[in-house]
């Protein structure tokens, strides 16, 4: 026989929430729907084919699938729904979208734990606006050879900074989702609002498919999606971290383990 070992160390608070997470909405929806449902209830509660605990095991099987469906349904289409809105309003409701790559202690932290290979040519700031100005004025020299002169100069400057910028983004982005799978990274918060979100859509859905209506649970309800949906629209990325100080310091942590020595390989002196 094989030798089957389970490491659980390498399992994460925000992990083991992601496994949990569909329990309940799953729960909501099976408990409303026998409370609501008398008869179906009695039915399934007495039927002669199935036992006591076989009863109990189809019951948290079909619970939990019913909230994981729920959980993957809920999580897409509000994904999807906050795309739109961000494509078709976003630029009115936040003009200024934060930029946390351009975060000069970010950059510089970003070289050394990324290396001289991968990091991107410079570390200096791109504006846009000021290239366009300068653009402009060197185009509005009459003289041919100097306007010529200054429009090379002027791409030789602004060209490696935003080649650099842009390139600079994309390893923001590599690098949140790789410190997201380190155990120390994570909010737990997040996954409990999520648990909120979806467990207000399994009351709606119960209350619109039994007929059965009540105020106090519609403005809990409404509570819950308002403040899910914000969350799911912008707990990711650059709204989480505007400055880049989270990121930042999940860097200099990285750099500090990298840079101490491994005890625990170290041998012993000999006696």
């Amino acid at each position: 026989m094989p030798d089957i070992k389970l490491d659980f160390s390498q399992v994460t608070y925000s992990g083991a929430l992601e496994i949990v997470a569909p329990i309940v909405p799953g729960g909501i929806l099976a408990i409303g729907t026998l409370v609501l449902n008398p008869s179906l209830a009695a039915s399934l509660l007495s039927s002669p084919y199935l036992g006591y605990r076989s009863r109990l095991v189809a019951a948290v099987f079909i619970s939990y699938v019913a909230g994981m469906l729920l959980h993957l349904l809920v999580g897409y289409s509000s994904y999807l729904v906050g795309y739109i809105f961000g494509f078709l309003f976003g630029s009115k409701l936040i003009p200024d979208p934060p930029t946390p790559w351009k975060n000069l202690l970010w950059r510089r932290m970003a070289r050394i734990f990324l290396g001289p290979d991968l990091a991107p040519a410079t570390d200096d700031l791109y504006f846009k606006d000021l290239h366009e100005q300068e653009s402009k004025k060197a185009d509005a020299i009459q003289d041919p050879a100097t306007r010529a002169n200054q429009k090379k100069f002027v791409e030789e400057f602004f060209l490696p900074k935003s080649i650099a910028d842009g390139d600079w983004y994309g390893w923001y982005q590599v690098l949140s989702k790789y410190f997201a799978t380190s155990p120390s990274w994570g909010a737990p918060s997040q996954y409990f609002l999520s648990m909120v979100h979806t467990a207000s859509w399994a009351v709606i859905f119960l209350m619109v498919l039994n007929h059965r209506h009540h105020w106090l649970a519609w403005v809990l309800c409404l509570i819950g999606l308002f403040f899910g949906n914000g969350i799911a629209w912008f707990s990711g990325g650059i709204f989480s971290d505007p400055y880049g100080t989270e990121q930042t310091a999940e860097l200099l942590r990285a750099l500090k383990r990298s840079s101490e020595p491994d005890t625990k390989t170290q041998k012993e002196p000999a006696v």
